[in-house]
C-alpha cells in the first residue's frame, strides 16, 4: 500500500472531507478517491490541471493560495499534504498551519509528510546539485529550495506548536526509505488521552 494512502487510512474514516493543501499532481491521491472526500488545491495552474487528469472524480479541484485558503472555518475532517512544508520559513509555516487549523471541524487533524534533513534522498540531490554546478556548469535547482527540512520529533512539535497544533503521532522509518516523517497533530489543547507519539 503507498505510504500516503497508509497514514490516511490509519487517521481517517471512511467518507471523511479531506483538504490536499499544495496538491502538485495529485498522482499520490489516486488511490484514496472512494474512500475519502478530497478538496486539491494548490497555486499552480499547471499543477491543477494535472491533478484534474489524475484525479477526474475528487470533489474539488481550485487554485488557492494556502496562506489564504477560500473556504469556511471549520469545513474538512483533515487536511494533508506531502512534500510541501519544507519549502517554506519558519514564520510562513506556521501560518499555514494556523489556517489548516482554522478549516478544521473539532476533531479534525492534519496529516504531514516532511522530509528530514537526514533522508538520503537530500544527500542525493545535494551530490547531483554539486555535480551539475561543478562538472556540468549547470547550477539551476532541481527543484525548489528546500529551507525546512525536519531535523527531528522536538523540530516537528516546535513548528507544530507555532502553528497552534500538538503532536499526537510521529512515525519516521523504512516504509518510505527513511525519506518524509509523518506528523499527525490536531489543534493544541485536542490531544485524545490515548494518543502516543513513538518515533521509529
Amino acid at each position: 500500500m503507498p505510504y500516503l494512502e497508509r497514514f490516511v487510512r490509519r487517521s481517517f474514516p471512511p467518507g471523511a472531507t479531506l483538504l490536499h493543501a499544495g496538491c502538485g499532481s495529485g498522482q499520490v491521491d489516486v488511490r484514496l478517491h472512494g474512500r475519502v472526500r478530497i478538496t486539491a488545491v494548490d497555486i499552480s495552474p499547471a499543477a491543477l490541471r494535472l491533478y484534474a487528469r489524475h484525479n477526474p472524480v475528487a470533489a474539488r479541484i481550485e487554485q488557492a493560495d494556502i496562506f489564504h485558503l477560500p473556504f469556511a472555518d471549520a469545513t474538512f475532517d483533515g487536511a494533508y499534504n506531502l512534500g510541501v512544508m519544507e519549502h517554506f520559513t519558519t514564520d510562513e509555516i506556521a501560518r499555514i498551519l494556523s489556517e489548516l487549523r482554522r478549516v478544521l471541524r473539532p476533531g479534525g487533524k492534519a496529516l504531514l509528510l516532511w522530509p528530514r534533513t537526514s533522508a538520503p534522498s537530500v544527500w542525493v540531490l545535494r551530490v547531483v546539485h554539486w555535480f551539475l554546478a561543478r562538472v556540468v556548469g549547470r547550477a539551476a535547482p532541481l527543484h525548489p529550495p528546500e529551507i525546512s527540512l525536519l531535523r527531528g520529533r522536538a523540530d516537528a512539535e516546535e513548528h507544530l506548536r507555532r502553528g497552534g497544533f500538538d503532536l499526537v503521532n510521529y512515525h519516521y522509518g523504512p516504509g518510505d526509505l527513511f525519506i518524509q516523517a509523518v506528523l499527525v497533530a490536531v489543534p493544541a489543547g485536542k490531544v485524545p488521552p490515548t494518543a502516543t507519539s513513538p518515533e521509529s
